[in-house]
């Protein structure tokens, strides 16, 4: 698995949004999983809620 870390996405309104890329190491196509969250990207879900 390759990850690229806080890749920049720059809004129409120019505001710069930072998200972790994670993508199998072999070119090809594969699905796409897309998660967002208030809280950020460095926090678990679980930890949240218990």
């Amino acid at each position: 698995m390759k990850i690229d870390w806080d890749v920049p996405i720059t809004m129409d309104d120019g505001l710069v949004l930072r998200a972790d890329v994670y993508r199998p190491v072999r070119a090809g196509k594969c699905p796409v999983l897309l998660s967002y969250g208030p809280y950020g990207k460095g926090l678990h879900f679980e930890d949240l809620y218990t």
